[in-house]
């Protein structure tokens, strides 16, 4: 019984296996998934620019729905490699860039271990005004698998999030010297609220201009 018993098991377990989905056809899957269920919504122009960087797309372990609130406004290394790649895939691969990439081209570059490269994110996100507790108190209701307009609400709601971290977790240096890089290469702007100058004092009382214009 015990031999009958394994043989089931792995046979499901083989047959579970040959059906999972590869990566591509799992996004392939999602993106119909989410054409479906916004078609009512995209048909509306004027809601164009929530769509282009719609948060509900992904899980949200980088928190950007309350990201800059009082008890939630620091950053790392980590948080900010997960929030670009939530964002690049929010976008539909189309804005900023994979994860992959960034760490890629950041490893190239990296070649003075004294030299710390600041990243910054600074972009709007949009996501549903839907309720899952409360289904018919937002701004879209889901009918039949499709969010449709409700209540005369606005359908997304928005946030703007701006996010600067080094890129290094923790550095050693002879000297206790570091020198921290900004380059246009890491800073990840989208939407009409463009930074216009930047400061930072590093703990000497010092104030460095880091962006203008």
């Amino acid at each position: 019984m015990k031999k009958f018993t394994l043989l089931i098991l792995g046979f499901y377990f083989a047959n579970l296996h040959a059906q999972l989905p590869t990566v591509q056809q799992y996004q392939t899957q999602q993106s119909n998934a989410w054409q479906t269920s916004l078609s009512s919504l995209t048909a509306n122009c004027s809601y164009a620019t929530d769509l282009e960087m719609l948060y509900d797309k992904v899980t949200p372990f980088a928190g950007l729905y309350t990201y800059n609130n009082t008890d939630n406004n620091i950053s790392k290394a980590s948080l900010f490699k997960q929030a670009l790649s939530e964002l690049y895939r929010t976008s539909g691969q189309l804005k900023f860039e994979s994860s992959e990439s960034f760490e890629n081209r950041l490893n190239a570059q990296q070649n003075n271990t004294t030299t710390v490269k600041m990243g910054v994110i600074n972009t709007p996100i949009s996501y549903l005004n839907y309720n899952p507790e409360f289904p018919n108190n937002g701004g879209v209701k889901l009918i039949n698998g499709v969010y449709v307009r409700a209540n005369n609400l606005p359908p997304f709601l928005q946030k703007q999030v701006t996010m600067i971290s080094p890129m290094a977790e923790l550095v050693f240096t002879n000297n206790n010297t570091i020198t921290y890089q900004f380059n246009t290469s890491e800073v990840y702007q989208w939407g009409n609220k463009k930074i216009a100058s930047m400061t930072a004092d590093f703990g000497n009382g010092m104030i460095f201009n880091l962006m203008q214009n």
